[in-house]
């Protein structure tokens, strides 16, 4: 059987924000299934990170009010770009060898005939 399966290696770039750093980086790295899929027209196996370079990382922090004097609260959300290299391992569909089959098909199919009720007004 013909090999089918190759390994390539992509560079990605991806976002994420959180309300925490750990959210933050979370968010971007579980976006890169998505955009690797968009891309790709053959059935990926594995998705493997090699390398993560940080492009961007912000920390910005705002303070709410209710109705804009009470109840001062600070808040800080987390904003990451990062450039990520993978390593991807997909299938090729077109190198797989398909065997065709012909399936029986009965054209004139006798069914059983019901019987009907008559109704009685």
């Amino acid at each position: 059987m013909a090999n089918v399966k190759e390994k390539t290696t992509e560079i990605v770039t991806v976002k994420g924000s959180g309300s925490q750093k750990k959210q933050a980086f979370a968010s971007a790295l579980n976006t890169i299934h998505n955009q690797i899929l968009k891309s790709a027209n053959d059935v990926i196996v594995r998705i493997e990170p090699i390398d993560i370079e940080i492009i961007t990382a912000e920390a910005v922090n705002s303070t709410e009010r209710f109705l804009f004097f009470f109840m001062p609260r600070k808040r800080v959300d987390y904003h990451v770009e990062l450039k990520v290299t993978i390593e991807l391992t997909k299938i090729i569909v077109d190198k797989v060898p398909f065997v065709n089959k012909q399936k029986k098909t009965y054209e004139r199919l006798s069914l059983p005939k019901r019987k009907r009720k008559k109704l009685e007004v």
